[in-house]
């Protein structure tokens, strides 16, 4: 389905209600819909790999996986500047996220790679910044942990180790979530020089995602601008009891 006709369906839908919008509107919330479609799918999917003994989470996850494949994407992350030492933390290393070839959306899982160890793939487990003091190596504070660690900092993912991991981290097996294009009827902005037909890298006037999730968008941007014109309504009908 391209824009178009993700449009259309928004339109058709709302007229239906009797909800009049125009159509710059109708793209505001199918962006608006792209992207809450995602952040709903992303909380399935990171339920795979917090919990994976309960059969309906891991489910859910498989689904959510089917439904971000496009914009899911694993790279293998190696050599400065795309990793190096952190100038802070003796046991962590830097990845920086700006390097990949897509922009990064969300954190999905990775894997450290150390050279020294027979085992060679260590898994990663992303943790909270706020939690970050205790996997900091110090004088007083020398931490072993199953697996290593990240965090997530700004534009920089961290990669702690502890002192098992004779070489460090060598390299890092990223797979993460890329930030959709913008949707729009006609591209305009940032087009790849060349390209025929035209490709721009920001936008794009067929979504990205699997087909089969374009109805759900169309669905959800329909139920996003009801619920505002409903909230309009409400506020209208309070100001003038209040007034």
């Amino acid at each position: 389905m391209n824009v178009l006709e993700m449009q259309k369906g928004v339109q058709q839908k709302l007229n239906a209600m009797e909800i009049p919008i125009i159509s710059e509107d109708v793209l505001w919330y199918l962006n608006r819909a792209q992207e809450q479609y995602i952040a709903d799918q992303y909380v399935f999917l990171r339920g795979k790999y917090t919990d994976n003994q309960d059969i309906q989470l891991y489910t859910n996850a498989q689904k959510a996986m089917e439904n971000l494949r496009t914009i899911l994407s694993t790279e293998e992350i190696t050599g400065t500047p795309n990793l190096s030492d952190s100038p802070f933390y003796n046991n962590a290393k830097v990845v920086d996220l700006t390097t990949l070839s897509g922009t990064f959306y969300y954190y999905v899982r990775s894997q450290s790679k150390d050279d020294a160890t027979q085992a060679n793939l260590i898994n990663n487990r992303l943790v909270e910044q706020e939690n970050i003091q205790k996997y900091i190596q110090t004088k007083y504070n020398n931490p072993i942990f199953r697996d290593n660690l990240v965090v997530i900092e700004g534009t920089n993912l961290l990669v702690f180790y502890d002192n098992q991991t004779d070489a460090g981290v060598s390299s890092v097996y990223l797979t993460y979530i890329k930030e959709p294009k913008k949707l729009v009827r006609t591209l305009v902005n940032d087009i790849v020089e060349g390209s025929d037909p035209p490709v721009s890298t920001t936008e794009t006037d067929v979504c990205e995602l699997p087909s089969h999730t374009h109805r759900e968008i169309v669905n959800l941007a329909t139920q996003l601008a009801r619920q505002d014109r409903k909230d309009e309504v409400s506020r209208t009908q309070r100001q003038n009891f209040e007034g």
